[in-house]
């Protein structure tokens, strides 16, 4: 009589692929504890799981680790735009430019992109899979987010703080306002004055970056609204201090500011000085970069936000169970 054959144990790749199949999307667990749990040594399981990586069965992150592949899971086809009710895009360069520019993105990469405006209400993030949001109404919805969504977050202000499947990106508002000080030290300033407005979360950071980076040159905080127009009545008054002398060096917050200031400057009488005083605003705009207007801009890398942008709402949603992260973006010369 034949004795019946004993069935032999699962092979480690195959425990290795139930275990992903079961957690399908997930991170797996770390080398040495998946090698502890199935009795291997780890140059064993590395052989396993790059076999099953071949297979599409797992897939391995850099700085990451090791992830079920879920074969359920869809690339990303459509992405929202949100965009904060509250930006006048047709009067604010830097956020316009900024959205065309993801538009333009999401195009070549052949992805749909459905556009709406937020702001005042609760967002239903459910309803957007996976959205970049534009200004200070995106923190609604990565508090509503909660892991449900996959969302990028661009300049929410205040103290909005990455999540699972959430990433906020941020200008490094301090230390452009340090830069701009160091800029007009360097050119023998003895007096800096900001051009901005306290209750604006990024220019208040600004300034007070400017007062840190200004060392033992004092600054003065001059209150305006942060448009053109205004910049030209605040650059007359300024005009009619200038006139008693003094190597005063400006900051102003934005770049149409700044170049309503230079051409206030120029109304009120005081000649060659309105030229003269050293100018530093932030954006990089076409119109800072004008000669006649002498303003040194320091410039957000547009662009570069743009593009990493949609690379980030990519990684979340096609990671699973993805955390994000918070990533700050200089100003540049």
């Amino acid at each position: 009589m034949t004795k019946p054959t004993t069935p032999q144990p699962n092979t480690l790749e195959q425990r290795l692929a139930a275990l992903a199949a079961a957690s399908p999307g997930a991170r797996l667990p770390a080398e040495r504890e998946l090698a502890g749990r199935f009795g291997v040594t780890r140059g064993q399981l590395r052989i396993a799981l790059g076999k099953l990586q071949e297979a599409g069965v797992v897939e391995s992150r850099r700085g990451s680790g090791t992830y079920a592949v879920d074969p359920e899971a869809r690339p990303l086809r459509s992405i929202s735009l949100l965009i904060d009710g509250e930006l006048k895009l047709g009067e604010d360069p830097f956020f316009s430019q900024l959205v065309e520019l993801l538009q333009q993105r999401a195009q070549a990469a052949g992805l749909s992109c459905r556009i709406e405006r937020i702001g005042g209400v609760h967002v239903a993030v459910g309803e957007h899979a996976a959205a970049i949001t534009v200004g200070r109404a995106g923190r609604d919805v990565v508090e509503s987010a909660a892991g449900t969504a996959s969302v990028v977050a661009l300049m929410p202000g205040g103290e909005t703080k990455p999540g699972p499947r959430v990433t906020v990106f941020e200008l490094d508002d301090f230390q452009a306002g340090r830069d701009a000080s160091a800029i007009l030290t360097a050119r023998g300033c003895d007096a800096i004055w900001f051009v901005g407005k306290s209750s604006v979360a990024a220019s208040r950071q600004r300034y007070h970056g400017a007062v840190e980076g200004a060392g033992s040159v004092p600054v003065q905080l001059i209150e305006s609204s942060l448009n053109y127009v205004a910049g030209i009545e605040t650059g007359k008054a300024i005009g009619a201090k200038l006139v008693s002398g003094g190597n005063v060096g400006l900051i102003a917050n934005n770049d149409w500011l700044a170049v309503g200031l230079r051409v206030g400057m120029m109304q009120a009488g005081i000649g060659e000085r309105a030229m003269s005083v050293p100018l530093v605003s932030f954006d990089g705009l076409p119109v800072a970069r004008e000669a006649s207007f002498a303003i040194t801009s320091l410039a957000v890398p547009i662009a570069e936000i743009a593009s990493d942008a949609l690379e980030e709402l990519k990684r979340l949603h096609d990671g699973g169970n993805v955390h994000g992260r918070g990533i700050r973006y200089g100003l540049r010369v």
